[in-house]
């Protein structure tokens, strides 16, 4: 009879003997193994048969948190006569704030998606970071001749996806004025995703309106810019020079604004603080 109870304890005693396999505690992935997370493409898919948006430029930018992920800035991609393209974005250089050229490697979530395309005849202006690496072409954000097109969207990746961009989802754009009431000086301000939380140079602009000494300005001198209905965050510098943004010499302010039309944000003196 002891004999058969010490063997019977023997036997659970093999079947309770703990594993020496060790798994990370958050991805659940064997030690050694491979952590690695899986990333994705975006790729644009624009059908505008409209005449108007026929070879025409366009720029695209992908924000999620408050950082820039892809872009596609208005240098050398063009609708064809139809009015399509297929692009794929671009990643982001994290110092300069200008697209690399490589495919953005995206991880799964949710994204906030702006893009802009060319109307007609008009003359439009682009927006690029305060640093100026990007050259000359940059997001396109304004138009002469009232007409700009494009779209703010929420995009959901969990695998390569493509976003289509046609005459259904193709929205006009609307102006926003700035009212600066707080004495003389050069001023600027950047308007960005909202979800950014702080300025940098690399920052990349949906569109930069400026203006030496008080009064309104609807962009830059004569340039109406304008921007996709929606919320937005603003970074203002006011100072004694164009060079904004400069610690100790500038003052800045920053909120967020709403476009949806003849809107107009007003600063004053109690609006800024030093940088």
């Amino acid at each position: 009879m002891k004999r058969a109870l010490l063997l019977i304890l023997i036997v659970a005693g093999a079947q309770c003997t703990q594993s020496s396999q060790v798994f990370a505690p958050v991805n659940n992935v064997a030690s050694g193994g491979n952590a690695a997370v899986q990333t994705y493409t975006l790729t644009l898919q624009i059908n505008s048969p409209n005449t108007n948006h026929q070879n025409k430029a366009f720029s695209a930018l992908l924000f999620r948190g408050g950082v820039l992920y892809a872009a596609q800035y208005n240098s050398g991609a063009l609708t064809d006569g139809t009015g399509a393209a297929t692009l794929t974005l671009n990643g982001v250089n994290s110092t300069t704030g200008c697209p690399t050229a490589t495919p953005a490697a995206l991880e799964a979530g949710t994204y906030t998606l702006y893009s802009a395309i060319e109307y007609g005849a008009e003359t439009v202006t682009v927006a690029n970071p305060a640093n100026g690496s990007c050259g000359a072409n940059g997001w396109i954000n304004s138009s002469s001749g009232g007409n700009l097109y494009g779209t703010i969207a929420s995009v959901s990746i969990t695998s390569n996806t493509t976003y289509s961009i046609n005459n259904t989802n193709l929205v006009l754009f609307l102006q926003h004025t700035f009212d600066l009431q707080a004495g003389a000086g050069e001023y600027a301000c950047v308007v960005t995703d909202v979800s950014v939380t702080a300025y940098s140079p690399s920052l990349q602009p949906l569109a930069v309106y400026s203006r030496n000494g008080t009064g309104t300005t609807t962009g830059s001198g004569a340039t109406v810019f304008r921007l996709p209905v929606g919320t937005y965050k603003y970074f203002c510098s006011l100072g004694v020079n164009t060079t904004h943004f400069e610690t100790g010499v500038d003052s800045g302010a920053s909120g967020t604004l709403t476009v949806s039309g003849a809107g107009t944000t007003l600063l004053n003196a109690g609006s800024f603080s030093p940088l």
